[in-house]
């Protein structure tokens, strides 16, 4: 829970034990509960941004070093054919960050819906 959300329950419930049981009562826990729902949302949305920027990072880094390992050395015999430019060991690595790239991306596509859905 936010700070500021235990700060509200001690706010409410002095202003609570001043007041008569009824109507009065009823919409000051209904103001209570939209107070709470906005911090607790502030702090969601704040959380969504957090982890799409920290995917965004992470998906910028992996297409910059997939970039870097797709292109191949030139050869030094021009006779070479481009499926032997690369090892076993390239091929794997290429393919591993190439998961890790599409894992970050669906990653950042549900916190896009999820801060979409939020608003």
């Amino acid at each position: 829970m936010p700070p500021a959300v235990f700060t509200l329950i001690e706010e409410y419930r002095d202003r609570a034990k001043s007041m008569k049981p009824g109507k009065d009562l009823a919409l000051l826990i209904d103001d209570f509960f939209a107070q709470v729902h906005e911090v607790l949302k502030d702090a969601h949305l704040r959380e969504i941004a957090r982890i799409s920027n920290e995917h965004r990072v992470e998906v910028s880094s992996l297409r910059r070093k997939a970039q870097g390992i797709v292109e191949p050395p030139r050869p030094m015999k021009e006779n070479l054919k481009p499926q032997q430019w690369k090892n076993n060991d390239e091929v794997m690595e290429l393919r591993s960050l190439q998961d890790r790239l599409d894992l970050a991306n669906s990653r950042v596509r549900a916190a896009e819906t999820l801060l979409a859905t939020a608003v």
